[in-house]
């Protein structure tokens, strides 16, 4: 046993010698000469700036505590292209006779990006972009502002996301951009109990998968040619569901809206919606009303209208639709084009691929 622990004893000595032996090197403790790049990320903290407060650089902006207006100012004003400001949960706070909560200068601003968080009680919009186009508003919350929720997005802009509730003006507003109109993308938002209407676009702009109810006026309106409306939801609102001039609306729901669910003027395509109202006797427009010309009214359900299907204008298309329980199904003008009217009966069968029905 001695002489085993002794070899032991030997080997542990010699294989601490050699460690000994062989260099250790540490990191460098200083730092590389030079400036350090800066990562254009400014903290936005009460402690630290008030309101109002000037973007005049490129880079990104987070918020870190909640910050509060001054009145007769605005909030935030992006003058530098190319800004990211992330509200981080946090809230803008408007006061009396404040202006815009965020406002593009007047000069024409590009790539400004506002998302996650709230603006609030801003006697100005919410959100004003007007100058400023391929913007991006995201997961934003607009409420109680004085002028509309959010104007901007701007040329091949993006809203995605937001809500915008219990404004005085209008919820969400794409504008027409020097006559070009919207060209931007409104996705997944959520237009509420505003004071003269929900959602607003131009011509070539996308609504998609958005809601708009309660509010005073019009849920959405496509107000030139080559917008498109998809599987939206218009309901409750005081005036019409959803309008549109020479756009597309497919895949919709508008309910319960005081006139009309949809109303179309000329070269619309009114395809695959749901228009419902709360019976003949108490409501006041149509599941669908026509004003123009050129439109085509196409595999539609309409329910419970005082009129279903109403077409004044001339020279539409009114094909493969649904009516039942309106106070009229089908009121249509003369010098339009309607597939034959089909009232099923027990055992119905019908080899025409194009006719409207009354049940």
């Amino acid at each position: 046993m001695k002489r085993r622990t002794s070899k032991y004893a030997n080997t542990i000595l010699m294989v601490t010698a050699v460690m000994s032996t062989v260099p250790v090197h540490a990191g460098q403790l200083s730092p590389p000469t030079g400036s350090i790049a800066p990562t254009n990320r400014v903290q936005l903290d009460a402690q630290f700036i008030s309101l109002p407060y000037t973007i005049t650089q490129s880079g990104s902006y987070v918020l870190t505590s909640n910050l509060t207006g001054v009145s007769g100012q605005p909030g935030i004003q992006v003058s530098a292209d190319n800004v990211t400001i992330d509200l981080n949960g946090f809230t803008l706070q408007g006061v009396s006779g404040s202006g815009a909560g965020i406002v593009s200068s007047t000069s024409p601003q590009h790539n400004v990006a506002i998302l996650n968080g709230m603006i609030v009680n801003w006697a100005g919009h919410g959100i004003d972009l007007t100058n400023s186009s391929q913007s991006r508003i995201e997961r934003v919350t607009v409420k109680g502002n004085g002028g509309h929720g959010i104007l901007g997005g701007g040329q091949n802009g993006i809203i995605r996301g937001c809500i915008a509730r219990g404004n005085v003006d209008r919820g969400i507003v794409v504008p027409n951009v020097s006559g070009n109109g919207s060209v931007g993308l409104v996705e997944g938002c959520v237009a509420a109990a505003n004071g003269n209407g929900g959602i607003l676009v131009w011509a070539g702009a996308v609504v998609s998968n958005c809601s708009a109810l309660d509010n005073t006026g019009i849920g959405i309106i496509a107000n030139n040619p080559g917008a498109t409306i998809v599987n939206c939801t218009a309901t409750n609102n005081t005036l019409i569901g959803i309008s549109a001039n020479g756009s597309s609306i497919r895949g919709c729901t508008s309910a319960y809206n005081g006139i009309h669910q949809i109303e179309v003027n000329s070269r619309a395509f009114v395809i695959e919606n749901t228009c419902v109202a709360s019976g003949p006797g108490t409501s006041t427009g149509a599941g669908i009303y026509v004003a123009g010309h050129r439109n085509r009214i196409e595999a539609n359900d309409v329910v419970d209208n005082l009129r279903g299907i109403d077409v004044t204008g001339m020279n539409n298309l009114i094909i493969r639709n649904s009516a039942s329980n309106n106070g009229m199904n089908y009121t249509i003008g003369p010098q339009n084009s309607a597939a034959q009217l089909l009232a099923p009966g027990s055992g119905f069968v019908s080899t025409d691929p194009w006719a409207n029905f009354s049940y």
